[in-house]
């Protein structure tokens, strides 16, 4: 992953004192952006400077001090993180923005239950191998009608064999799948007759 250096502004002009030599060209260095899920890894970098302590903000309520730090977002978004490097003789502030995105989705994976009689229900479910915790699972049953969840269960109005379409979805973007249920036509007294006539 390409390494991403921000623009920065120092927020206060450094004052050099005797025997320490003042903060400059402080820089957040970070591997953003990231999947969701995936730690990011910040350097703080300097020009010049000695004995210097740095002072993380993460911009998600975290915090965090030294010249590295790390974060594991918990949400997608962008996210300014500031750093405050500071000595005896200076203090700069820079900020960085920081994307982290929903990983896309892959591996989906739908399945149906077996044949069902009519009036029965059809039972769904479909899963992602990745595309984290947002993901949104849309069914179109293959009669007109839809159904929303990862697990879902169907009553088709008539006989007959049905291809239904999954769709998974979140802001990375999408993927689909279909399958094909079948829809069997109950038993009725009559053909229960016949049928053990024809066995006799």
């Amino acid at each position: 992953t390409a390494t991403e250096t921000p623009t920065h502004t120092p927020t206060a002009t450094p004052t050099a004192i005797p025997g320490e030599i003042a903060i400059a060209g402080l820089q957040i260095v970070h591997n953003a952006p990231r999947p969701l899920g995936s730690a990011v890894n910040f350097t703080a970098a300097i020009s010049a400077g000695t004995n210097v302590s740095y002072a993380w903000d993460f911009g998600d309520g975290t915090s965090g001090a030294g010249q590295t730090a790390s974060r594991i977002y918990l949400g997608a978004g962008v996210y300014p993180v500031t750093l405050v490097g500071r000595n005896a003789g200076s203090a700069l502030t820079v900020t960085a923005q920081v994307t982290i995105a929903e990983a896309p989705i892959s591996g989906l994976a739908a399945r149906v239950s077996p044949a069902a009689l009519l009036g029965a229900p059809t039972r769904f479910t479909a899963s992602v191998a990745t595309g984290g915790p947002n993901v949104l699972f849309q069914w179109s049953f293959g009669d007109g009608q839809t159904g929303n969840g990862p697990l879902v269960s169907h009553i088709y109005g008539a006989a007959g064999v049905y291809t239904a379409l999954i769709t998974a979805t979140n802001s990375a973007g999408s993927a689909s799948a279909s399958l094909t249920t079948t829809v069997l036509a109950a038993a009725t007294k009559t053909d229960c007759l016949q049928s053990a006539l024809i066995a006799a």
